[in-house]
């Protein structure tokens, strides 16, 4: 069996088929990973199947005819090879890193809130409006302190917002999954 395990860790899965007698089982035999192939059925009743096949001939095993070992799956059906894995966790780190970026150029977090006990023209609450954001958002504008007049106040609403403890947990995660490898 030590073949099956070879197959499991270096390319995601390992099969047997189950040889039995009078409906007992009595056998395992090994097959290749690369001899089997698993096919996705519209039956409720046998959602896949195993094909295997051995010098020429091709045949068909349902599922309970083979022991089937499977690294991490996305379907539930077929495993992984331990390089799709690592390739998923840097293909994820990449993406999470390319929306944090776009996140930080483009956004403005909503941190706090500006208010005033005066009446403000609507020009004033419009220009507000439209300079705020691209004056104080964004990561090249981290850390910039808005003067305020008319009588306005800043207040801040969070230490740390949902995005940025999400922004936090995704970095240290992406490191940790990429040291691992």
């Amino acid at each position: 069996m030590q073949d099956i395990a070879n197959d499991f860790t270096g390319r995601g899965n390992g099969y047997a088929i189950i040889i039995r007698e009078n409906g007992s089982p009595v056998e395992l035999l090994y097959v290749p990973e690369y001899q089997v192939g698993v096919y996705v059925t519209e039956d409720a009743n046998y959602p896949y199947y195993y094909q295997v096949t051995n010098y020429g001939k091709s045949f068909r095993l349902a599922p309970e005819d083979m022991i089937h070992i499977r690294n991490i799956s996305l379907d539930g059906i077929v495993g992984l090879s331990p390089i799709q894995v690592h390739k998923l966790t840097f293909d994820s780190a990449e993406s999470i890193n390319e929306y944090n970026k776009a996140f930080m150029d483009n956004a403005t977090s909503i941190s706090g809130i500006l208010s005033t006990d005066k009446k403000l023209k609507k020009e004033t609450v419009d220009d507000l409006r439209k300079n705020f954001g691209s004056k104080f958002g964004g990561s090249s504008n981290a850390g910039k302190t808005p003067v305020l007049s008319e009588g306005m106040q800043y207040q801040q609403l969070k230490a740390v917002s949902p995005l940025d403890a999400d922004y936090i947990a995704n970095r240290k995660l992406n490191k940790s999954d990429i040291a691992e490898i």
